[in-house]
C-alpha cells in the first residue's frame, strides 16, 4: 500500500531511518578521523585542567558537555588548586567608571632583553555596577541606556582571596559586594547598621576564608572617635546580617595598606611615622594581632616611603618589597610565619635612578632566579628576571592619565552559589547589567 505524501511514517520506517542516519554519521566520523570527543573522560578532564583562564572560558562555549564539566564544583575546585597568583590590572580615571579589569596570569614569559615588546592583556573582565537604572530614550527609540554617574557607581577593590574580590565604597570604604571577576557573579553584602556608623572616623575591610568551616567572611574594622575604640564586625558571605566580634584600643585604620590573605589571616601594612608593622585578623579566632618588622634593618639609607612599599605572598610566605631608594629595591621574606626573627633579605635589585617612585610586586620564583613585576603608575609594567638580567616591558592604554591599579589575584572558576552559606542567596551576574 502506497503511503500518502505528508503522512506520518510508521515506527518501523522511523527505526530504519534512524539506523541509516547513524550509519552515515559513523562513515563521516571515520572519514574525518578521531576527534577530541573520542578521548576517555579522565583524559579530557586532565587536559582541560591544564588550561589557563582564557582558553578554559572558550572551552565552556564549545558544547554543552564541556560547559557542564567545567562548571562542575569538583572540576572548578581541582582547577583552582592548580592555579597560581596572577594580577588584576585596572585602569583608573576619576571622570569615568572603571569597570574593566585585565587578568595577567602568572606564567613564565619568553623574556627578551634586546627589545621592549608589547604584551596584550586578556581576558577582559567586568566589575558590576552599584545600581544602574535603565533609561529609555525620550525620543521613542527602544534602545536602553545605562545612566551611570561616576560618584554613584564607582567601587574600590578592598582585596582578593581565593578568586573572590571584595568591593567597597571609594569614600567611606564600607564593603558592598563580593564578586568573582572570572565568572561574573556577585553578591550584595547587607547594609551596615546605622548605629555602627555614628562618629565613625575610618574603615577598612576585606574578605577571607575560615578553612575549618569553608566559610568566606568579610571583615569590617572601624574607628570611633568619641569612645576611642576600634570595632570589628563580621559577615559570613551569603548571610543577611553583620555581627560585632570584638573591640579594642583604637587602631589607625586609615593607615592600613596592601591587604594580603595567608594562613586563614588577613594582613595589612600599618604605617606610622617612619615605622611600620603588620596588622593581622585571624578568621578562625576572629581576633586581631600584630606582626612586627625590624624597621631599622628595613630602612634604605634612612628612607621609607609608604608609596614604595608593597606586600604579598610567595610560596606560602609573606614578602615585603621596599623601593624607597631611587637606586635599589629590597625584597624581604618572612620564612617562618609570625616569627619576627625569620625576616630575611632575599635580594637587593639595582634599578635606574631616574624612574622616580615605583611599586614592585614579586611575581614568582623560577628555578634559577626570581621574576619581578615592576609597576610604573604612568608608564606600564616590566617583567624582570635578575638571574638572566632579561626584561619585558609593556604599556596599558585606556585612560588619559594612564593610572593603573594592580591587585594580586588567583583566578577561579568556583561559583559563588557553591560557597555562599545563607538561605535564599541572590547571586547576580554582570552580564545582566
Amino acid at each position: 500500500m502506497e503511503r500518502k505524501r505528508g503522512s506520518i511514517p510508521s515506527a518501523r520506517a522511523r527505526k530504519r531511518g534512524k539506523r541509516g542516519k547513524e550509519k552515515v554519521d559513523d562513515i563521516e566520523s571515520q572519514e574525518l578521523g578521531p576527534s577530541f570527543a573520542d578521548l576517555p573522560f579522565p583524559i579530557t578532564t586532565d587536559i582541560l585542567l591544564r588550561l589557563s583562564t582564557k582558553p578554559i572560558l572558550i572551552c565552556k562555549c564549545v558544547c554543552r558537555t564541556w560547559n557542564k564539566l567545567i562548571s562542575d564544583p569538583h572540576f572548578t575546585k581541582m582547577h583552582f588548586e592548580r592555579s597560581s597568583t596572577g594580577y588584576l590590572i585596572r585602569t583608573c580615571d576619576p571622570k569615568l567608571i572603571s569597570r574593566t579589569m585585565y587578568l595577567l596570569e602568572d606564567e613564565p614569559l619568553e623574556l627578551d632583553s634586546e627589545c621592549n615588546n608589547s604584551l596584550k592583556l586578556e581576558p577582559t573582565l567586568k566589575l558590576p555596577l552599584r545600581g544602574a537604572k535603565l533609561d529609555l530614550d525620550k525620543r521613542g527609540t527602544t534602545d536602553g541606556l545605562l545612566v551611570c554617574k561616576p560618584k554613584d557607581h564607582k567601587f574600590d577593590v578592598a582585596n582578593s582571596c581565593n578568586g573572590f574580590v571584595c568591593l567597597c565604597d571609594p569614600i567611606n570604604k564600607d564593603p558592598l559586594l563580593v564578586c568573582n571577576p572570572v565568572t561574573g557573579e556577585f553578591i550584595r553584602l547587607p547594609k551596615v547598621p546605622t548605629s555602627s556608623k555614628i562618629t565613625q572616623r575610618a574603615v577598612c575591610s576585606g574578605i577571607g576564608l575560615q578553612p575549618k568551616t569553608n566559610k568566606y567572611k568579610v571583615v569590617r574594622i572601624g574607628d570611633f572617635n568619641e569612645i576611642k575604640a576600634t570595632f570589628i564586625e563580621i559577615n559570613v558571605v551569603g548571610t543577611p546580617t553583620w555581627r560585632i566580634v570584638g573591640a579594642r584600643r583604637i587602631i589607625l585604620v586609615g593607615r592600613l595598606e596592601h591587604p594580603t590573605f595567608l594562613n586563614e589571616t588577613l594582613h595589612w601594612i600599618m604605617f606610622e611615622d617612619r615605622k611600620f608593622s603588620i596588622l593581622c585578623f585571624n578568621f578562625e579566632t576572629e581576633k586581631l594581632h600584630f606582626i612586627y618588622f625590624p624597621s631599622s634593618r628595613f630602612l634604605v639609607k634612612g628612607i621609607l616611603h609608604k608609596e614604595c612599599i608593597s606586600m604579598g605572598t610567595l610560596r606560602d610566605s609573606l614578602y615585603v618589597c621596599n623601593a624607597s631608594s631611587p637606586s635599589s629595591m629590597q625584597v624581604w621574606i618572612m620564612k617562618k610565619y609570625d616569627n619576627t626573627v625569620s625576616w630575611t633579605l632575599a635580594f637587593t635589585l639595582s634599578r635606574e635612578p631616574h624612574r622616580g617612585i615605583s611599586v614592585f610586586w614579586l611575581v614568582k620564583h623560577f628555578e634559577k632566579g626570581t621574576a619581578i613585576l615592576d609597576y610604573h603608575s604612568k608608564k606600564g609594567f616590566t617583567y624582570y628576571d635578575p638571574e638572566t638580567n632579561r626584561s619585558k616591558k609593556f604599556l596599558v592604554c585606556g585612560t588619559e592619565e594612564k593610572l593603573l591599579e594592580v591587585i594580586p589575584h588567583i583566578p577561579s572558576l568556583i561559583s559563588l552559589k557553591d560557597v555562599a552559606k545563607g538561605k535564599n542567596v541572590k547571586v547576580l551576574n554582570v552580564n545582566s547589567q
